[in-house]
């Protein structure tokens, strides 16, 4: 299906081998929250910029805003915490 929509093949194998294949060791692991450790990092990286975003505001409701920015992009309590 990937072929047929232009993927080369090299790059429909590397495709496929990072979604569905275990045991990469270059950082696209899954990691026990069920995301690969890059799209935690990049997680990291937004919800650390909306953190920056609102420096004047006390923590408490600081801690609130990014909780309800991450449930509204539907992670977990697990991922959340």
């Amino acid at each position: 299906a990937l072929f047929w929509k232009g993927v080369s093949k090299h790059d429909a194998d590397k495709a496929i081998q990072l979604v569905f294949e275990a045991g990469e060791s270059d950082g696209y692991q899954e990691s026990s929250h069920g995301l690969s450790k890059l799209s935690m990092d990049h997680l990291f990286v937004q919800a650390s910029k909306q953190w920056l975003r609102s420096h004047d505001v006390p923590k408490e409701a600081r801690k609130t805003r990014i909780t309800r920015w991450l449930q509204y992009r539907g992670f977990s309590w697990d991922v959340i915490s």
